[in-house]
């Protein structure tokens, strides 16, 4: 994902999962590989990133039974963590 094209916020405009449709569900290694990013996510959310707090909350409500399009949102807060690395805040 280093080759990746950045992205500015950690989520898309559109961004709202639709609970009525039916999606197919992933392997099992795509859930844990999801359960994965999401657990890693929460632990840099409450360490030291609250700017990904409102995505996270939203993305993890899937993480029991993941579909095939929730793997995006997750990868693109990832993105957002790559490229956004370098903000602090800074308090005079």
């Amino acid at each position: 994902m280093q080759d990746c094209k950045p992205c500015k916020t950690p989520a898309a405009a559109h961004f709202k999962k639709d609970c009525l449709s039916a999606e197919e569900s992933l392997s099992q290694e795509g859930t844990q590989k999801y359960q994965s990013i999401i657990g890693s996510l929460m632990y840099a959310m409450i360490g030291t990133r609250p700017d990904i707090a409102f995505v996270l909350s939203e993305v993890s409500k899937w993480v029991s039974k993941p579909g095939k399009n929730d793997l995006v949102p997750a990868e693109r807060i990832l993105i957002y963590l790559q490229f956004s690395r370098d903000y602090h805040l800074q308090f005079s």
